[in-house]
């Protein structure tokens, strides 16, 4: 059968504006292609994923044929999602940014509740010195690279050389020198409408420069993968190559550290999932937007949100008064937590702002034209000093602090105006040696000064009125505007995410995940809204610990401690003030504690901080056993190669438990193989595969694994791989399946393998 890969297309879709969007909905005539690892692909085809387009097919037929094919694993629709927030309003100021610093202000009409922040402020108050780089991956419309407060935290390609048509660095993409256009084919991600430039500047907008507003991590580098042509909608498509490539520039040493994924809808993609697993694998954690259409993502799935990976934060809008925005998704057992998503204000593009450009002297003003990636400013006065065409040499000292006035021709504009910045002026008024005025090109975004063009009349005009002061005036005033929902919510976690990794760059994204998750404020309006029951806290992200329980845990899933009733459960945190949420306290520092009943239990921790104790909450879900299991499991172990095990267990559970969209950890002494449960059930690593069914009408379920992967590592340390005598080998074995109910199942019975050197090893429950 004749396979083709090609470009994705993006077509229709709901607009940004809109809440409500179809549960299922995808671009007819292109599918996604998993091929079985066995398939002999093209030497073009190096990944084991396509994308199929065929003009004048559907997608059933495609989906139909292609599943004929005994060399593809899956074939899926090309599935659309939709960015998460609805138009926007303006008025731009630092003190309206409710969701760094809330004091209790108005913003854009609304009142907010004082302390209902992430505690921006006080957390870079308290935080070390930032060394090293970190890279966001922003997965969106792309971004206005020229915006003032946005061009000095742009990642670049430091492989790629700007322009000349060729792959530097050999990465497949031609000069993708500050991120890629997945839509276009092409280095420039220049947004397409608004949304990728907004999500940015919460992330990481420039701090301390005197301009708009402020990123969460203001030291953060943004790597623009644009995957939407219309602003609007995106594909599983662009999703996945976008993915991919933030991976692959991982691998090659650029320190990428979060995904943000401001976008989601209906179809869960194989092939993006496997994606999102891989970018974990390799160091890199992603936050997904909740969704904005009020329901509860428990019973509908929004993706990729819903994927419930260990290297994934789902994260809700919260509002000024620490409630869940109207408007939000939620889920009490699929979204993790909530940070702020209402009334934000960050970056627009400067295009659709109409930013304007003039020259004044006295009463009379000189029409002037920007040039493309000069900086802006609201105005400033200075003295206009000559500086004849711009050589080094033709700078004097005055023009320190002052505007420089340089007459077109010879240099190019960025020599002209570098040299101008060298000798440190303010800005640049560039005239014309031809009459009339032009447009020019900074050729690249950087740091520019303000620069503008005027003709070669106006021009003349200054140098023969010289000495003179003038006004530039740039007007910058609808550079910034506000939107809500979900989307603005997510970037405030990948900044965190990105300020945790500067600070803790040891941390693997599962210890990142769960100290952003432990780390919130567990606030009234959110308790049973998600997961955590709580808001993003960067003061505790940066000042707290990535586990508050440090021995005897036997699972940690989506940012909640698993421990076993009638055990001893160790404890720490920089504090001596305990509350363990059943009723019992302790003022030691490193205390234990034992719970006698199980089900989940909030414990507080009161730690000591600058300017009075803060209580930083978590949840530790105290395991309940089911009333009856049995367990039986068979292993092969054979060093050098990849490792398989089968598993089996009855248990039972409550009459009305339901199977999908369930999260299933089973680990096998060193081994922990995270699942999501659907009807079918579904794994990872491959062929990994869970199943879970009823036995009749009872309440007693079959559960059944088929692990494949190479586990030697962990299975060696457990004494299983390469034992150079017989004997017996003892394994703990914990399921744990998560629930909406307050119980968290789990089956814990020793298993005893019989090991010997080279061959492989039966086990049996003890």
């Amino acid at each position: 059968m004749k396979r083709l890969l090609a470009l994705l297309t993006l077509t229709g879709g709901l607009a940004l504006g809109s809440f409500a969007q179809p549960p299922l909905a995808y671009v007819e005539g292109e599918v996604i292609v998993t091929y079985k690892p066995a398939a002999a692909l093209a030497a073009k085809q190096r990944t084991k994923i396509g994308f199929v387009r065929a003009p004048g097919r559907t997608t059933a037929e495609l989906i139909a044929e292609l599943q004929l094919d005994p060399a593809v694993e899956t074939v899926e629709p090309n599935y659309l999602r939709w960015f998460t927030a609805p138009p926007p309003t303006n008025d731009p100021s630092f003190a309206q940014l409710w969701g760094l610093r809330n004091t209790g202000q108005t913003v854009n009409g609304l009142t907010g509740q004082t302390g209902a922040d992430i505690r921006f402020a006080e957390a870079w108050t308290v935080a070390p010195a930032v060394t090293g780089v970190v890279v966001v991956a922003v997965l969106d419309s792309g971004i206005d690279y020229t915006h003032p407060d946005l061009v000095a935290n742009i990642w670049t390609n430091s492989g790629e050389i700007a322009g000349n048509g060729i792959d530097d660095d050999g990465n497949g993409f031609v000069d993708d020198l500050f991120g890629y256009d997945f839509i276009a084919g092409n280095g420039n991600p220049f947004d397409s409408g608004y949304h990728g430039t907004h999500v940015c500047g919460t992330i990481a907008a420039t701090g301390n420069n005197g301009l708009g507003v402020i990123g969460v991590n203001f030291h953060a580098q943004i790597m623009p993968l644009k995957i939407s042509t219309n602003g609007s909608t995106v594909t599983t498509a662009g999703s996945i190559a976008a993915i991919q490539y933030a991976t692959s520039m991982k691998h090659r040493g650029v320190n990428v550290v979060a995904i943000n994924a401001s976008f989601g809808g209906g179809g869960f993609s194989t092939a993006e999932r496997a994606a999102i697993l891989a970018a974990g694998e390799a160091g890199i954690v992603v936050c997904a937007a909740a969704g904005n259409d009020s329901r509860n993502n428990d019973g509908l799935p929004f993706y990729p949100a819903n994927y419930r990976l260990p290297n994934m934060l789902v994260v809700a809008a919260s509002d000024p008064n620490d409630s869940l925005a109207a408007f939000s998704n939620f889920g009490a057992t699929t979204v993790d937590l909530a940070a702020p998503g209402v009334n934000i204000l960050s970056t627009f593009p400067v295009a659709l702002a109409g930013t304007t450009a003039s020259v004044r002297q006295a009463t009379f003003t000189y029409a002037a034209n920007g040039l493309t990636y000069g900086g802006t400013t609201t105005g400033l006065t200075a003295t206009v000093v000559d500086c004849g065409l711009g050589y080094p040499t033709n700078f004097p000292p005055a023009v320190a602090g002052n505007i420089a006035l340089i007459e077109r021709g010879v240099l190019f504009f960025t020599e002209k105006i570098q040299n101008a910045m060298a000798a440190g002026a303010i800005a640049a008024i560039v005239y014309n040696n031809a009459p009339g005025n032009f447009f020019g090109s900074l050729q690249f975004p950087t740091n520019w000064i303000p620069a503008v063009s005027i003709s070669q009349a106006d021009g003349q005009a200054l140098v023969a009125g010289l000495p003179v002061t003038v006004v530039s005036i740039p007007d910058p005033a609808q550079i910034y505007q506000y939107l809500e929902g979900t989307s603005m919510a997510a970037p405030h976690v990948a900044g965190a995410v990105a300020v945790a990794a500067q600070i803790f760059p040891e941390e693997s994204p599962a210890e990142r995940v769960q100290r952003i998750l432990i780390n919130t404020d567990a606030v009234p309006g959110l308790l049973g809204k998600v997961v955590t029951g709580g808001r993003l806290n960067l003061f505790r992200t940066v000042t707290g610990i990535a586990s508050w329980v440090v021995s005897n845990a036997v699972a940690e899933v989506a940012g909640v401690t698993v421990v076993l009733p009638g055990q001893p459960i160790g404890f720490t945190a920089t504090g001596c003030d305990w509350d363990f949420g059943d009723g019992t306290t302790s003022s030691a520092c490193g205390p234990t504690h034992v719970y006698a009943a199980c089900g989940p239990q909030v414990v507080s921790a009161i730690l000591p901080a600058d300017g009075g104790p803060v209580t930083n909450q978590f949840t530790v879900a105290v395991a309940c056993a089911p009333t009856a299991s049995k367990l039986s499991l068979k292993s092969n172990f054979v060093p050098g190669k990849l490792d398989t095990a089968k598993w089996k267990a009855t248990i039972e559970l409550p009459g009305n438990f339901q199977v999908n969209n369930r999260y299933v950890q089973l680990s096998i002494g060193g081994v922990a193989v995270p699942f999501t449960l659907d009807a079918k059930g579904s794994g990872v690593n491959g062929a990994s595969k869970l199943s879970i069914k009823r036995k009749g009408t009872s309440p007693v379920w079959q559960v059944s694994a088929a692990l494949k992967g190479d586990w030697d590592a962990a299975w060696e340390a457990d004494g299983l791989v390469n034992a150079t005598t017989s004997g017996l080998v003892s394994l703990p074995v914990v399921l744990y399946i998560s629930s909406p109910a307050p119980e968290a199942f789990f089956i814990g019975p020793t298993l005893q393998y019989k090991a010997t050197a080279g061959k492989s090893a039966a086990a049996k429950s003890q």
